[in-house]
């Protein structure tokens, strides 16, 4: 009866380890981008969700990563309030990034949080 025991508890461990539990390699990593941000000359707090969406006293805006092989992270910002859509790049440190905006404006912003 003992085997039985030790043999069943084996069983429901491999079974947790293989696919009814957690696998090790499918936890995800918060997007990097995720977080509060301050654009350069600027006092009020850009709040970057990890669902997807900004909320800014500027307007509301969505983004998304934008795939690629470059070093660094390329993202794409489109505002609601104005239309206006920002290409931004993350830089490796990951608490500063680089824009332009539709309009050809550069900016950067700082990470706050």
């Amino acid at each position: 009866m003992k085997t039985k025991t030790t043999l069943l508890a084996f069983a429901v461990s491999l079974l947790s380890l293989s696919g009814f539990g957690a696998n090790l390699n499918d936890v995800k990593h918060p997007d990097p981008l995720i977080g509060q941000w301050r654009w350069e000359g600027q006092k009020k707090v850009v709040e970057i969700r990890a669902d997807g969406t900004i909320q800014s006293p500027y307007g509301k805006a969505v983004w998304k990563f934008i795939p690629g092989k470059a070093e660094r992270r390329h993202y794409e910002i489109s505002w609601q309030s104005n239309g206006t859509v920002d290409h931004i790049t993350l830089q490796p440190d990951g608490h500063k990034l680089h824009g332009v905006n539709s309009g050809g404006r550069k900016f950067n912003s700082e990470k706050v949080y």
